[in-house]
């Protein structure tokens, strides 16, 4: 009977797996980071580490002698953070650093050329803080709240630390500093989370 109910299981377990991979081959991607302005208890350093993979063709600008940009670029990157208050809202910064491989083909002039990079890319600094919903607590006070609707901001900031040769169209690094802010609204629905971001 134990073998029965395992072997159940294990067909389960494999059908699940199956239909989660049909799923995941249909799914879109987009930067969002979950539970980015929740409001978390001051003084908790957390690590990041983020994995992303892209594939498909290249929009570039339209005087550049290059078409038809074809692109594969896979990325690792590992951050620290750290949670503290400001004026009574609780705020997060966080530093990550990528490690990028990029393989890349197209078409320069009336020549198909492939190139392969690999490398460090751009440091990402993310300062984010809540403006509703989102007090400064301690952990004990963070273990007995109710969640209620919050709404954040952030900006974060492209540092220009990756590999950039000037003679090569394709770069790892963007030679140029650049900052991003986004609004964020979390609002909880029972066990459920509900999340909206803008840029």
């Amino acid at each position: 009977m134990l073998a029965a109910a395992m072997l159940s299981l294990g067909r389960r377990f494999a059908v699940s797996l199956a239909l989660s991979a049909c799923w995941a081959a249909l799914c879109q991607a987009q930067e969002i980071e979950p539970r980015a302005y929740s409001p978390s208890p001051v003084g908790v350093n957390f690590l990041i580490a983020a994995g992303a993979h892209s594939e498909g063709g290249v929009l570039t600008d339209p005087s550049l002698p290059v078409t038809d940009i074809e692109a594969q670029i896979d990325a690792l990157a590992f951050g620290y953070g750290r949670t503290f208050g400001i004026a009574g809202h609780s705020a997060n910064v966080a530093l990550a650093l990528p490690y990028i491989t990029v393989d890349a083909s197209g078409d320069v002039g009336e020549q198909r050329t492939a190139v392969t990079r690999e490398g460090l890319g751009d440091a990402k600094l993310r300062l984010a803080m809540n403006l509703i919903g989102g007090p400064v607590m301690t952990p004990r006070e963070f273990a007995q709240r109710e969640p209620k609707t919050t709404l954040g901001v952030s900006v974060t900031l492209n540092i220009p630390s990756g590999e950039y040769l000037p003679d090569k169209l394709v770069n790892i690094g963007t030679n140029r500093w650049a900052a991003k802010t986004e609004v964020g609204l979390t609002h909880p629905i029972g066990k459920w989370l509900l999340e909206e971001v803008s840029e």
